[in-house]
């Protein structure tokens, strides 16, 4: 099979200087000969003529790379414990009811949560017990923390359930106190020997590489993939050209080398095959890669928070402006297959749930954020952020926020946002600054819908995500643009809506195709996953029977989402 063009353009000459080279005859492709080689490989990259993602009649997936030899990745490990399994209902043993006239319940809230701790893991996956906090209202004025083992459980998300109030207070400027901490603060600890990744170049999507002294690896590893960056690859993205504002920064090699975790499935001389695609393209004349073993995984299990109503206290007719008051609903941190389901939240400054970069295997579902309470600008209304790794986020539903489904610096996926819907937003939906990698946004409905060079906005933004994938998605304002490396792409695919204005001009369209028509699959995720169960024994059915709702298995849920949210008001 011949390789992609800007593949073999690369393989043949190793210096930086040729990935700058090559670099900048992709940004002029405006002015490029017909026919030219690198005219050639611009439209392959670009254009609609082979899908990037097609369905056979067998209802399996095939990738196209684009001309650089990137694929749509792989998103099937996503959710808790990878995805395809029923969340777990953990049995009570503590059970609470409402006090009347309690100003604080936070203390014996929390002594409950901490008995349960205690008691013994009832199954593999680390679940001790639950907490009941019988239907009612419960004031709390300090954090309550939800460690490994332990569900944090009510009677129900709507206004006759169970509701905990947040009555502290922020005096903190640009942040503030959060409600819920799930989890700890644990990481990975790993070896410190740095296995080299050989290859010249390994493009996105990839699940094998080859590596030094790859015997020291075995499958069924856990390790830790690491991509470098130089200054090479910055003065391609045009990252040191940034025309900054007040306070901002142009970008530093230092803080973009990108890691995340993957396990290995065989090894085959020096090349390790892995069960997690390249979330960002390996380049050795733009710094290259290593890969480390990690020696345990140190990180709890098995926390949950579901079937709560959670509210913010604030001054009213101050919507728009008070801060003084909770931020966080329910924040992750330090834990794995872990999940919040049936929550919903009100007038929190910043967010419903977010996941820390440190938590994998989560999922958030039949979640709400209603009427943030905040200024609205920069570093609040962050409804649904998923900063961990094989995080799903599904049928979610947020009104009044900014970033509504969002991505920030460093975050590294595969991570998800399935059948998810946005109304009355104040901003965009999708990575917003400092290059996210790895995030699949399938079937979300919102105002805005971008990935873009964000340039100086906020503190020197630029480019905002990498292997970033929009399937079947609508917005009245979509945006897709390619950063100007080769080894990076987004993909735009069967969505519907109008294309937005970009912040800059000037820079490369990603794969756009089917604009204006949905495709099929109709969700990516679901496919992937099916595809998964199926080629591992043949139950793909009883995965998506057990990871989504009758309503998701007959389609598009939006209609759904809106008439089981829109109403609830306070």
């Amino acid at each position: 099979m011949e390789k992609p063009i800007a593949q073999s353009l690369l393989q043949r000459q190793r210096a930086p200087a040729v990935c700058r080279g090559f670099v900048a005859l992709l940004v002029m492709t405006a002015v490029l000969r017909p026919g030219s080689l690198v005219a050639a490989a611009v439209t392959r990259s670009e254009s609609v003529a082979k899908p990037a993602v097609s369905q056979g009649p067998d209802g399996r997936l095939s990738y196209a790379p684009d001309a650089f030899g990137n694929t749509v990745p792989d998103f099937a490990l996503a959710g808790y414990r990878h995805g395809g399994v029923a969340l777990p209902v953990a049995p009570v043993v503590a059970t609470l009811k409402p006090l009347a006239g309690s100003e604080d319940d936070s203390a014996r809230i929390q002594a409950a949560i901490d008995r349960v701790a205690q008691a013994p893991e009832r199954t593999a996956d680390g679940v001790r017990g639950a907490v009941l906090l019988l239907r009612g209202t419960y004031r709390c004025g300090t954090t309550l923390r939800v460690p490994a083992g332990v569900t944090l459980r009510g009677e129900g998300q709507d206004a006759a359930g169970t509701l905990i109030i947040a009555t502290m207070r922020s005096l903190k400027e640009g942040g503030g106190p959060t409600l819920i901490n799930v989890g700890g603060a644990a990481k990975l600890p790993q070896e410190k020997t740095a296995h080299a990744i050989l290859d010249e170049v390994v493009p996105l999507g990839s699940r094998q590489m080859k590596v030094a002294d790859a015997g020291s690896f075995k499958a069924g590893d856990l390790v830790t993939i690491e991509r470098k960056a130089n200054q090479a690859w910055i003065h391609d993205l045009k990252m040191d050209q940034i025309v900054l504002h007040e306070g901002g920064k142009q970008w530093n090699p230092k803080d973009y080398s990108r890691s995340w975790q993957a396990r290995i499935v065989s090894v085959n001389g020096a090349l390790l095959a892995l069960d997690t695609p390249v979330l960002c393209a390996v380049e050795r004349c733009y710094g290259g890669g290593s890969v480390y073993k990690c020696l345990s995984d140190p990180r709890g299990r098995g926390a949950a928070v579901e079937r709560v109503r959670l509210d913010s206290v604030y001054q009213a007719g101050q919507e728009n402006a008070d801060e003084d008051h909770a931020w966080t609903a329910i924040a992750m941190n330090g834990v794995v297959d872990a999940w919040v389901r049936e929550v919903t939240a009100l007038h929190f400054a910043y967010a419903c749930v977010g996941v820390g970069r440190n938590c994998a295997r989560i999922t958030v579902q039949d979640c709400a954020m209603l009427d943030s309470v905040s200024q609205i600008t920069g570093g609040r209304r962050y409804s649904f952020s998923a900063g961990g790794q094989y995080v799903l986020f599904q049928r979610c539903y947020a009104r009044h926020g900014r970033h509504d489904f969002v991505n920030g610096p460093n975050d590294m996926g595969p991570s998800v946002y399935l059948d998810c819907l946005a109304e009355q937003t104040h901003a965009d939906i999708g990575p917003h600054h400092r290059w996210a990698c790895g995030q699949l946004y399938d079937n979300v409905k919102g105002g805005q819908i971008h990935v873009q060079d964000r340039g100086g906005m906020g503190s020197g933004h630029g480019w905002a995500g990498n292997a970033q994938v929009f399937w079947n998605c609508e917005a009245p304002s979509l945006l897709c643009q390619k950063p100007g490396v080769p080894g990076a792409q987004n993909w735009a695919l069967g969505c519907v809506g109008g294309k937005g204005r970009p912040a800059l001009s000037g820079r490369l369209d990603g794969c756009w195709q089917n604009f204006g028509q949905h495709v099929t699959p109709r969700s990516l995720y679901l496919a992937q996953l099916k595809e998964r169960f199926d080629r591992a024994g043949g139950k793909g059915n009883e995965a998506l029977q057990a990871t989504t709702t009758p309503e998701q298995r007959q389609g598009t849920i939006w209609d759904y989402l809106h008439r089981r949210f829109s109403a609830d008001r306070h």
